[in-house]
């Protein structure tokens, strides 16, 4: 994961890889899924067969899937011992990692990325995951300034309790924002 954030605050950007924070990151992804990129004439635009999201998070998980669904040979890399880490236990994480299996999308646990090469990325371990389209998902915070200045009790995220609610009991906060217990 700190390959990932070093690699998403270089500029500019391998073409192959797309972080994942804002909308117009979400559109250049939707462009590279289309096969749509700057004119480049040695090198004619074709959409990406492999993908390797870099993060198991929920916000890694849920792309994931969708390239998955898309159609796209997909792998998700999470420095932590399971996914979701932060949400769930281990025993949850593994039945992530078996569902996540179903639609054909390989799980790697335990691993960090120190490096993209011309075929793919390098994991620590030596081993190299051949791809075309790389997703940084790892490493976001939740948006937590409105809640700090209105006042709510905020951690890592806004924390709420097992109905949702927050610290004013009128509002509930659900989401990668929100935090239940540790």
């Amino acid at each position: 994961e700190g390959f990932a954030r070093k690699l998403a605050a270089t500029a500019p950007l391998d073409e192959r890889v797309h972080a994942f924070r804002s909308l117009e990151d979400c559109l250049r992804l939707d462009a590279a899924l289309r096969g749509s990129r700057p004119a480049r004439p040695a090198r004619p635009a074709r959409p990406p067969e492999r993908a390797v999201v870099i993060g198991g998070g929920l916000l890694g998980l849920q792309v994931a899937r969708a390239l998955a669904v898309r159609g796209l040979a997909t792998e998700v890399v999470e420095g932590g011992d399971h996914l979701l880490r932060s949400q769930v236990d281990a025993r949850a994480g593994a039945i992530l990692a078996r569902d996540l299996g179903r639609l054909g999308t390989s799980v790697y646990t335990g691993a960090r990325v120190p490096r993209l090469t011309g075929p793919g990325l390098v994991l620590d371990n030596g081993y190299t995951l051949d791809t075309d389209l790389v997703v940084l998902t790892a490493g976001g915070r939740p948006s937590t300034a409105l809640a700090r200045r209105a006042g709510l009790d905020v951690r890592r995220g806004i924390v709420v309790d097992h109905l949702l609610r927050t610290s004013d009991p009128a509002i509930h906060a659900i989401g990668d924002c929100a935090q239940h217990g540790d």
